[in-house]
């Protein structure tokens, strides 16, 4: 058989041949005649599995109930729609509540129509969010978001109104945590929205009340309520009642990432921007109670910022800004 001989260059220690056959003409021709078998079409493989999502971690069973805003952020996690089906969630901006949202939360499920709850908590000082932790170790149904930057009435209502858009509810519920809206109104709310697509738990309509306040204070929100209403010019009798049910499609119009309010002011904005959508807003008599356990959060400074935000938001309807 024919080989070749490969040596190193010049000046250089010569290296062992090697030997690398000739080809072996008759088996290549041999070869060439065989009939041409075709490949088998090619099986697409499946998709790649994607890498877990980095808003939960895959080591928290619960992470769909118990969840921490990262921090730098105020945004909610996003779950996959549909993750726990539901059509009616309430939603609880919370700060210092640990006294009244174990009860609160309480009643609530017991409602009928198996309401869900999220909460969302500005990591309050005395722990409120602890209770809630619980409560959502035991029950599918209660959701926790603990909020750590971006602190505020308005900003938590914003996370709120985002996580139960992207929970899948159908009307989403909004009050306080301190007992002064009262959970038996809520399937009253409810009720209305076969007819209207924002509905106001009213103080100062026909049947409604406005229990243990002061007159002074009573005085107030009467004032501020005209103040809004001039303002802005809402049709409605309580511009500031903070109890109220949403149709799905209000918020989704509105865009709660697209709100400014970081304060108590959020009720007047979403108010505003519903109205000049022109969605129907009705308002229905609720029996208001001042707070049986803890203190206010509302002071002087929130309100004026309440008043100065109502100003502001006419005056970018002015400059075509919104909504």
């Amino acid at each position: 058989m024919a080989s070749r001989r490969v040596t190193s260059s010049s000046r250089q220690r010569p290296i062992a041949a090697v030997e690398v056959p000739s080809p072996d003409v008759s088996s290549l021709a041999r070869l060439s005649q065989k009939p041409h078998t075709p490949l088998p079409p090619e099986v697409p493989s499946d998709p790649p599995t994607p890498p877990p999502s980095r808003r939960f971690s895959p080591q928290r069973p619960d992470h769909r109930r118990t969840t921490q805003t990262p921090r730098g952020s105020s945004h909610t996690p996003r779950l996959k729609k549909g993750t726990f089906p539901m059509r009616v969630m309430v939603t609880l901006p919370t700060y210092n509540e640990r006294e009244n949202i174990a009860e609160l939360i309480t009643q609530i499920r017991r409602l009928p129509g198996n309401i869900s709850v999220v909460v969302a908590d500005d990591d309050s000082p005395d722990r409120t969010w602890e209770i809630v932790e619980e409560l959502a170790r035991n029950d599918e149904h209660v959701h926790l978001l603990r909020r750590i930057e971006r602190k505020g009435r308005g900003y938590a209502g914003i996370d709120a109104f985002a996580f139960a858009l992207e929970a899948g509810a159908e009307q989403i519920v909004e009050m306080d945590a301190d007992f002064s809206h009262d959970p038996r109104h809520i399937p009253e709310l409810l009720a209305r929205l076969e007819e209207a697509d924002l509905v106001l738990g009213s103080r100062l309509v026909a049947g409604g009340k406005d229990v243990g306040r002061s007159p002074f204070r009573k005085l107030l929100t009467r004032l501020s309520n005209a103040y809004a209403r001039f303002v802005l010019g809402v049709p409605v009798r309580d511009c500031n009642s903070g109890f109220r049910a949403y149709r799905r499609e209000v918020l989704e119009r509105i865009d709660p990432s697209r709100l400014i309010s970081a304060g108590p002011s959020i009720v007047h904005e979403i108010l505003y921007r519903t109205h000049l959508h022109g969605f129907r807003i009705v308002e229905v008599p609720v029996v208001f109670v001042d707070r049986r356990r803890g203190s206010s959060n509302l002071n002087l400074r929130k309100l004026i910022d309440g008043y100065w935000m109502v100003l502001r938001l006419r005056w970018l309807r002015w400059r075509k800004r919104l909504p």
